[in-house]
């Protein structure tokens, strides 16, 4: 459950329901090299992608802009656990280029808040995932690009 995160039925579900699909020899003992790899090789990969692709899929409602500065911006905070406030607005203000407001990127994040992606550490001005199942698997599948060294 450590994996997981806080403990989101529906992801406990997942998981339980990936760990009952194993050989009667896979679980006995269950070990946490067999839990790993599940979590892994089965909730992270191809397998339970389509379990999570609603999560990406909701973004659309923000337009194709919208869209890719989430995308984005969930993506950096997935790659480096934790992001600050500022560096998220200058993601959001470069992608949406003359479109950008404070308001529009208050209202995104407030959305990303409310969509159960994020949540704002408000000692530290920082974004970080509200589940751990969630920003590995954002990570293992849309993993923002790493800056080039110039």
């Amino acid at each position: 459950l450590d994996m997981i995160g806080p403990p989101v039925p529906y992801f406990v579900h997942l998981f339980f329901s990936q760990l009952g699909q194993l050989t009667q020899s896979d679980r006995q003992p269950l070990t946490l090299a067999t839990l790993e790899s599940v979590y892994e090789k089965k909730i992270l990969g191809p397998t339970c992608k389509h379990y999570f692709n609603h999560y990406r899929e909701r973004l659309k409602r923000y337009g194709t802009v919208g869209e890719r500065t989430a995308v984005t911006i969930l993506s950096i905070v997935a790659r480096q656990q934790r992001a600050s406030a500022s560096v998220l607005w200058e993601v959001y203000r470069k992608a949406k280029k003359r479109g950008s407001s404070e308001l529009g990127f208050t209202e995104l994040m407030a959305d990303l808040e409310c969509d159960w992606y994020l949540v704002l550490d408000p000692h530290t001005n920082e974004y970080f995932f509200m589940v751990d199942i969630m920003r590995d698997w954002w990570c293992r599948w849309f993993r923002a690009p790493k800056k080039q060294s110039r």
